[in-house]
């Protein structure tokens, strides 16, 4: 008589699905067994005319919420004015310091006329196309 091959009912995938369901089914116990108010009696507390009563009614469905404390608030650090005034005094002079004059933006650059040797007489912009200055340019 031949023998009969048993089905192996394990795999290498059965370890893995057991461990996920049961994970799974950790992360829905909580949730199923959580306290919900009975649907009927949240109807019965809606019927409840009496604002005060009702709102009882509802308070005594659901559990109060805890609490949570605020932290205590402090007074912001008082400014002190003159340290600052003597900051931005000491920033000033230390940019002036270098040079004790105006930086040209050109070397030919005198206020208040300008001079550009060859001056773009037709500028044109992507957004405004070719633009026309409202004056003659001279060289």
């Amino acid at each position: 008589m031949p023998v009969k091959e048993m089905p192996v009912p394990f795999t290498r995938q059965t370890p893995i699905l057991c461990l996920v369901s049961g994970f799974l089914l950790a992360m829905v116990t909580p949730i199923a067994s959580a306290e919900t108010p009975n649907r009927g009696a949240l109807a019965n507390c809606a019927l409840i005319k009496d604002n005060t009563r009702r709102l009882d009614c509802y308070d005594a469905l659901t559990p109060p919420e805890p609490r949570v404390e605020r932290a205590p608030t402090s007074e912001p650090e008082p400014v002190n004015t003159d340290q600052l005034i003597n900051n931005n005094l000491s920033a000033e002079r230390a940019i002036f310091s270098f040079t004790n004059s105006f930086v040209t933006h050109r070397p030919n650059y005198i206020l208040p006329v300008s001079w550009v040797r060859d001056p773009n007489r037709t500028p044109e912009s992507p957004r405004l196309g070719a633009i026309d200055y409202d004056y003659y340019l001279e060289n």
